[in-house]
Order: C-alpha cells, then structure tokens, then sequence
C-alpha cells in the first residue's frame, strides 16, 4: 500500500477512513498492490488507483515465463497453470473488472 505524502505529517489528504461495517476510503493518490504467486512463480500483479477524480482504477499485470518482466491487460484472459500436480485455470481480470 502507498499513501500520498505532502511532506506534512498526518494530514487528511493522506488518512485511510476506517470503518468495522462500512467500506474503507482511501485519500487520493493512494495505491493498493496485490502480487499473485501460484505453483512456485509470479503470475499477476495488480493495482488499485484512487484517481484524483475519486474513482478507483484497477490494473492487472501478467509475468512472463522467465519472470523478468509483466505485460498490462486490459482485456479478461484466462491461462491454464500447474499446481503441484493440477492444472488451474487463472482468469486475469479486465480493467472494468
């Protein structure tokens, strides 16, 4: 995760709202990132944007085979991987996803 910083501590521009039945709200500029790792390699990257327009905008990267480097998708796709000794198929999502 990382939060917008405007070199003032503790500001409201970079303070995650919290809530025990309510969704959390993140400040602008705030970035989630989540790494998917199956069967021992990195397959997926995704990021979470809060815009400056107060949506959020999701991104999803796809390792290569050598695992030097991840390609955007923007479009749903789906990869048959090896577990163990199962095969599963990995659905990358789209952006609108």
């Amino acid at each position: 995760m990382a939060i917008p910083n405007n070199g003032t501590h503790n500001t409201a521009e970079e303070q995650i709202g919290y809530s025990d039945t309510e969704a959390w709200t993140f400040p602008k500029g705030a970035v989630l990132i989540k790494q998917i790792n199956l069967g021992g390699k990195r397959l997926e990257t995704r990021f979470i944007v809060m815009g400056n327009d107060g949506n959020y905008y999701y991104l999803s990267y796809k390792w290569n085979n050598a695992q030097t480097d991840a390609e955007l998708f923007t479009e749903t796709m789906y990869e048959d991987v090896q577990v163990d000794n199962e095969t599963v198929t990995w659905q990358y999502p789209s952006t609108a996803e």
